[in-house]
């Protein structure tokens, strides 16, 4: 969903955060987010300390997009990789 600070987030049904809409890559890279402090931030760092690749959706311009979030390099960022359309 879009508001007027980005484009939330979702891993796990749950809100993760804010992305930064100017951040969106076409393909694997790295974004900006705004982190919710709320249990589904909590499970995806913890799904990402655990080796794992977190699937996450959100909406941009009425089209949902997916993607995979290899890591957080560091407080804000999130390393995304294939990015794709439902």
């Amino acid at each position: 969903m879009e508001s007027s600070h980005g484009i939330d987030f979702v891993y796990d049904g749950g809100p993760v955060g804010v992305l930064d809409p100017e951040t969106l890559p076409a393909s694997d890279g790295v974004v900006s987010y705004m982190p919710y402090r709320s249990g589904s931030h909590w499970a995806l760092h913890q799904a990402i300390s655990a080796g794992d690749a977190p699937e996450c959706t959100c909406v941009k311009d009425g089209v949902e997009y997916s993607f995979f979030v290899d890591s957080c390099p560091e407080y804000g960022r999130l390393a995304v990789r294939d990015i794709r359309t439902a």
